[in-house]
């Protein structure tokens, strides 16, 4: 497992400030995705003049100036690096050794064991998505993007709630949870805790953990958002399409 020699140098606030100066943004692009091996990493998909993973580098600078951004590496990321080089001054590389035999949850949990800030905000690698998605989200408690829109497919996990509370996220439910999540307080640390002691869990089991131990997840309902997740040949026909 690689560490960061600065990992105990977070800044301590006493509130969340809005523009992110306190925020650390975990990117896992660690993997290409057993659908599109052929095809190569997904956040190096082009849309329009650029590609995923710098498309979503700029929104988020654009919407939190202030943030840090930890991209979780594994599979081309030499590619990646030489993409990047010199473009953004906010961007730090986490190399994971293990990406062939782990999931994407040890991917997140090495960028949240090197960030240096003390919340954070997950956002999945192959994911596009505009201003209205991220806007607000890093205010007050820790909060799971829902998808009220319906435009997740209908493999990933959805969220169940009662009486607008989270309990839990199962598969084969409507609304999804959007593979958007922020973290602060007591859902960081279980969250952390968990996510490199059990390297092949989904996002969503450590969601779920969290909330087993008494942590609590506000859903985040945003009304204009766009959000499409890139997981099949027939995704990338639609990417090729969007502007």
């Amino acid at each position: 497992m690689q560490t960061n020699k600065n990992y105990i140098a977070r800044i301590k606030l006493d509130k969340q400030p809005e523009n992110g100066e306190n925020l650390s943004i975990i990117i896992p692009c660690a993997r290409c995705g057993k659908n599109l091996r052929k095809q190569g990493l997904k956040s190096l998909f082009n849309i329009g003049d650029t590609t995923i993973i710098e498309t979503q580098i700029n929104l988020l600078n654009k919407i939190y100036p202030e943030n840090e951004i930890i991209l979780v590496l594994g599979e081309e990321a030499y590619r990646v690096k030489n993409l990047l080089k010199n473009k953004y001054k906010n961007v730090r590389y986490i190399y994971n050794s293990c990406y062939e035999n782990h999931n994407v949850l040890y991917s997140i949990g090495l960028g949240l064991y090197n960030r240096l800030r003390n919340s954070a905000l997950i956002i999945y690698g192959d994911l596009i998505f505009n201003k209205y998605t991220i806007t607000d989200i890093i205010e007050g408690p820790s909060k799971l993007f829902t998808d009220t829109d319906n435009t997740m497919k209908d493999s990933e996990p959805g969220i169940i709630m009662i009486d607008g509370k989270i309990q839990r996220l199962v598969y084969g439910i409507r609304p999804k949870w959007g593979q958007i999540c922020f973290l602060v307080d007591k859902e960081l640390k279980l969250f952390e805790k968990c996510a490199l002691k059990n390297p092949n869990w989904c996002g969503h089991e450590a969601i779920n953990y969290v909330m087993e131990n008494g942590g609590i997840f506000q859903p985040f309902v945003k009304s204009g958002y766009k959000l499409f997740e890139i997981d099949t040949l027939q995704d990338i026909e639609i990417l090729k399409r969007m502007k």
